[in-house]
């Protein structure tokens, strides 16, 4: 519970709002058979004709779990609305050199979608992250703001207590009448960070400085939040694929 807990976010409009120039875009690409060597090619050479100078990153991931085994997941920004206002002069040539080298090597794209990085749900972030947990929740409805206070508590306490932990919070804008949300818990000593499974013993100091914060009776709610405030999630593990991502001096690391 503790792990689970840590690792979501609510996606409260209001509080997306309010973090500008922290929207990402996410998507997931499937190469055809045969073509994963043809498509990474095409994508890094699509990047440096197109991409060399861009302000905005790209993380490129191998999923390596789950039903999109074998997929990649890109994720780009950070950006912002206003900047989707601005003139891309060399949008023809970018489409036109995308959908003749890169878009044949595709079998799948999924989703393309917006999401808005949370800072105050989130907690020592890593800008450019290797080994990774993502985390996809979709929230019942009506649910969203007893999820974003227990969230803000949960984040509140980490930094606290200087827990280890690391973690950072996505909301999805746009995305009709269901909440969905996405975290990606970092794992800096590697998948073996993953032994315990994604929900160990809740450390004793976090405990003790939650009850102090919020009260016993508000730590015993919190042990069947989870089961009330989501509908349903899922879970993978995905390594960086560095070849394809930005280079780390893009990222300040």
């Amino acid at each position: 519970m503790y792990r689970l807990l840590t690792i979501l976010f609510s996606c409260m409009t209001v509080a997306a709002s309010a973090q500008q120039g922290q929207l990402f875009t996410v998507e997931l690409i499937k190469s055809k058979p045969g073509e994963m060597a043809a498509f990474e090619a095409a994508w890094q050479s699509h990047v440096a004709q197109f991409h060399a100078n861009d302000k905005k990153v790209r993380y490129v991931h191998s999923i390596l779990s789950g039903p999109n085994l074998g997929y990649y997941q890109l994720m780009e920004g950070p950006t912002s609305f206003a900047a989707m206002d601005g003139v891309n002069l060399q949008k023809k040539a970018h489409d036109r050199e995308y959908d003749e080298h890169v878009l044949p090597k595709i079998a799948v794209r999924e989703g393309n979608r917006l999401f808005t990085l949370i800072d105050s749900l989130s907690y020592n972030i890593l800008v450019h992250p290797d080994k990774i947990l993502v985390s996809v929740y979709n929230l019942k409805r009506g649910a969203l703001p007893a999820f974003l206070t227990e969230l803000k508590r949960t984040a509140d306490i980490d930094k606290k207590t200087n827990s280890n932990a690391s973690y950072t919070c996505y909301v999805l804008q746009l995305g009709g009448s269901k909440d969905q949300v996405m975290v990606i818990t970092n794992l800096p000593q590697g998948f073996a960070q993953l032994e315990a499974g994604i929900s160990p013993v809740v450390p004793e100091a976090f405990k003790k400085a939650y009850i102090d914060s919020y009260t016993q009776k508000q730590w015993n709610r919190r042990e069947t939040l989870l089961d009330d405030l989501v509908e349903n999630s899922d879970s993978f593990i995905a390594k960086l694929n560095k070849e394809l991502s930005s280079p780390l001096e893009a990222t300040g690391k």
